[in-house]
């Protein structure tokens, strides 16, 4: 059995490198999928370009993960454990680039907000998560709708979704990189891959507070004083926006994915 207890983003590019089937094969060939077009594309496209294609494809590949992580009853302290010991890991190997000192950094931020939001939303396990969808999943269909309306309920879960998603393909993109299964120009790196991923992290970050489902305990856990700097200043600036914008339970998001409103 592939087992499953281990980040989204590594999770995705290790079943991408191995033979093994995931379930009934479907979400390995969702997976195998999005990495053949990440790692084809991303050479020829503009990062920007190329990773807002793939959103859909994370979306729902996030929901076959969820059902995927409770079916091996996976607890929310094993997963974010082991994101601890992959950003561990990484930091002690790291040659410090600004790639890989972001990788690291962005990972130790991505478990504070994972961990602070499954607190807030009383769940202990993925099988938690997955009875929430149960009768019906959310579509992306519903995140574009969202990022129609003129609420500024709708807009501020599009765009933390959307850099969530952002985030992730970059976390993939960066992870092939550093573990030397793609080669990108250095100054691609430089202009598009880095500013870009960094700036989906600075949005995810300061959506995550705008919503109010996480608050920063200590900015040096990132190991970044500037990216937290630039975290709080990105959220000020939203709440100037949204006057200072909703906040948000679990329920309240239950329902905007339901009714898409």
């Amino acid at each position: 059995m592939f087992v499953a207890q281990k980040p989204f983003s590594q999770f995705m590019v290790d079943a991408w490198r191995q033979d093994t089937d995931i379930g009934d094969g479907h979400i390995k060939r969702q997976i195998d999928d999005l990495l053949d077009i990440l790692v084809v594309r991303s050479a020829t496209h503009e990062i920007r370009e190329l990773v807002e294609a793939v959103r859909e494809k994370i979306f729902d590949l996030r929901f076959q993960l969820i059902d995927l992580f409770s079916a091996e009853g996976l607890t929310h302290a094993q997963f974010s454990d082991e994101i601890v010991a992959e950003t561990v890991a990484r930091y002690q190997t790291s040659s410090f680039s600004k790639l890989e000192t972001l990788l690291t950094t962005s990972l130790a931020l991505f478990n504070e907000i994972y961990s602070e939001f499954t607190e807030k939303t009383e769940s202990k396990t993925f099988q938690d998560w997955a009875q929430l969808f149960s009768n019906e999943k959310p579509s992306f269909e519903t995140i574009r709708m969202l990022e129609l309306m003129p609420t500024a309920q709708g807009k501020i879960i599009a765009n933390w979704i959307y850099s969530s998603l952002d985030s992730e393909a970059c976390f993939i993109i960066a992870l092939l990189i550093d573990d030397g299964e793609i080669t990108f120009p250095k100054k691609k790196i430089e202009k598009e891959l880095y500013p870009f991923f960094r700036e989906s992290i600075i949005s995810y970050g300061a959506h995550s507070l705008l919503t109010g489902l996480w608050e920063p305990e200590d900015d040096v856990l990132y190991g970044s004083e500037q990216l937290m700097n630039s975290i709080r200043i990105f959220h000020s600036s939203l709440q100037l926006e949204f006057n200072p914008g909703p906040k948000y339970s679990i329920d309240t998001l239950q329902k905007v994915f339901a009714k898409g409103a």
